[in-house]
C-alpha cells in the first residue's frame, strides 16, 4: 500500500488499508498494526489535500469519514495498536505520526507534530520514516507563511536521511526547488558553484533565470498567478512579475504564446 501512496494512488492505499485491517480482530495482534494505521490516515490525509485543491468540499468530508472509520477501528481495539507496548518499540513514533497526519487532513499540518514524529523515528533509527516527517514538517512551515528559510533544516534532515529513497527524495527535492532551498549548506554550495564546469554555468535560453524557468513550466501547464504563487511559496503579485518578465524575454504577448514557444524550445522539462 506504500507503493500506492509513493504513485500518487491513496484511495487505492485506503483500501487496501482498510481490507487488512478487517481481518485483524485479536487486540492482542493489533500492536504490529502501526504501519497499517500510518498508511491508512496518510492516505485520507491526501484525499484530503486533493479534494481542497480542487475544491471539492464533499470529496475532503470523505476522506474525514474514512479518517474517523480508522480511528473507531483502533478504538474498538481498546487503543492497542497505538499504546506503547515492551515489545514493539515503534509504536510512540507510530503515534506521533498518525497524530501529525491528522493534523494534514484538518488541513492545517502542524510543524511541531512532525518534528516530534521526526524525534521518535529518528531515535530508533528509521531513518527514511524520520526523513518523511521532516519533509511534512518543512510543507507544513512553508504553508504556514514564514520566510522559507525557516523550513531549510528540516528539508536539508530529510535530504540526508531520505538517501535510497527514491520517491521520498524526489519529493524533496522538488519542495526545494519550490521554496528555492538549497539542500546543501551555503558553504557546502558555494564551493560545488565554484567547481562547476563553465558549460553547466551557460546562461539559459532567452536569458530566463532558472526561477522563471520553473514559472514558464507551470504558466505551461494552466496556473494562475495565485496558483502558481501557492506552488512556489510565493504572492500571486510576484508570481505576476515573473510571467511579465517572461512574456517580455520571450517576445510574445501572452501565456498561451508563452507557452507554446516553452514547447517548440524544449523549455518545460527540467534538465
Amino acid at each position: 500500500m506504500e507503493a500506492a501512496l509513493w504513485a500518487g494512488r491513496p484511495g487505492e492505499a485506503l483500501v487496501e488499508t482498510q481490507r487488512a485491517l478487517a481481518l485483524v480482530r485479536i487486540p492482542d495482534v493489533t500492536v504490529l498494526c502501526g504501519r497499517l494505521l500510518m498508511a491508512g490516515m496518510r492516505a485520507c490525509a491526501d484525499l484530503a489535500e486533493q479534494a481542497r485543491a480542487r475544491h471539492d468540499a464533499l470529496g475532503a468530508a470523505d476522506a474525514v469519514t474514512a479518517a474517523d472509520g480508522l480511528a473507531s477501528w483502533v478504538q474498538q481495539m481498546g487503543g492497542a495498536p497505538l499504546a506503547d507496548h515492551p515489545f514493539v518499540a515503534t509504536i510512540p513514533a507510530d503515534r506521533a505520526t498518525w497524530d501529525a497526519e491528522q493534523t494534514r487532513l484538518a488541513g492545517h499540518s502542524n510543524p511541531d507534530a512532525w518534528a516530534s514524529a521526526a524525534r521518535a523515528w529518528q531515535d530508533r533509527g528509521c531513518p527514511h520514516r524520520a526523513a518523511y516527517a521532516w519533509w511534512r514538517q518543512a510543507q507544513a512551515q512553508l504553508e504556514g507563511g514564514p520566510p522559507a528559510a525557516a523550513a531549510a533544516d528540516a528539508l536539508r534532515a530529510a535530504a540526508a536521511a531520505a538517501d535510497g529513497h527514491a520517491p521520498l527524495l524526489a519529493e524533496i527535492r522538488a519542495l526545494a526547488e519550490r521554496a528555492r532551498i538549497p539542500l546543501q549548506s551555503p558553504s557546502a554550495a558555494d564551493q560545488e558553484t565554484r567547481a562547476a564546469s563553465p558549460a553547466a554555468q551557460a546562461p539559459s535560453p532567452y536569458g530566463l533565470t532558472s526561477r522563471e524557468l520553473t514559472v514558464l513550466r507551470l504558466v505551461a501547464a494552466g496556473r494562475t498567478n495565485a496558483q502558481i504563487g501557492a506552488e512556489l511559496y510565493i504572492s500571486s503579485k510576484t508570481a505576476g512579475v515573473h510571467v511579465s518578465n517572461i512574456i517580455r524575454k520571450l517576445g510574445v504577448s501572452g501565456r498561451v504564446q508563452a507557452a507554446t514557444v516553452a514547447e517548440r524550445a524544449a523549455l518545460l522539462h527540467s534538465s
